[in-house]
């Protein structure tokens, strides 16, 4: 995320970017767009058990050290994203991001982002999913934080699949899918 957040802050602006992302590509793009320090002190590193104490704040360190290509429109589709959607937008400065578009495409049916083969079904934990899946409503508490900023028509959430399966092929062929991809292409 860092080295993508390198390569558009060296572009003119008046260059457009679009940024496609699929699962924990979300992950990437938004990392590439902001400093997402709340998410990163609300998760845990775990390995063996054991938590990693210190390895979030050395993120931390090296995504502060890398400024954020604020000056570009940049367009970005996010597409059954693994992550969770207020916790990661929550660190959005509304007053410098007034050129950013998110497209997310979610779906409720899809079992990777739903966690739906782990009993019980648990996208709020562990590396939260809730925002590709929709659980508990995450994509209206995503737009009503947007709309708090000022920022209500720089997200647009739609469902983009009513399959199980999380490959991007399938997507590909879903007609939902294919109206954000225009949608997408057309900002």
């Amino acid at each position: 995320a860092v080295t993508l957040r390198e390569v558009i802050y060296s572009l003119e602006d008046s260059i457009n970017v679009k940024i496609f992302s699929h699962s924990l590509g979300a992950v990437t793009a938004t990392t590439a767009l902001m400093n997402t320090h709340i998410k990163l002190q609300n998760s845990k590193v775990v390995n063996s058990n054991k938590e990693l104490p210190g390895i979030n704040f050395d993120l931390k360190k090296l995504m502060d050290s890398i400024k954020i290509p604020y000056n570009n429109k940049i367009t970005v589709f996010l597409n059954a994203p693994a992550m969770p959607g207020v916790t990661t937008f929550v660190d959005l400065d509304e007053n410098k991001c007034q050129w950013f578009k998110f497209i997310v495409g979610y779906n409720t049916a899809d079992e990777m982002v739903g966690k739906k083969g782990i009993i019980p079904s648990a996208p709020h934990i562990n590396n939260a999913t809730t925002l590709g899946s929709n659980y508990d409503g995450e994509i209206n508490k995503t737009k009503r934080l947007f709309e708090c900023k000022g920022l209500g028509g720089q997200f647009i959430a739609q469902p983009s699949g009513e399959q199980s399966d999380h490959d991007i092929l399938a997507y590909y062929l879903q007609p939902q899918f294919v109206e954000l991809m225009k949608m997408f292409f057309a900002e």
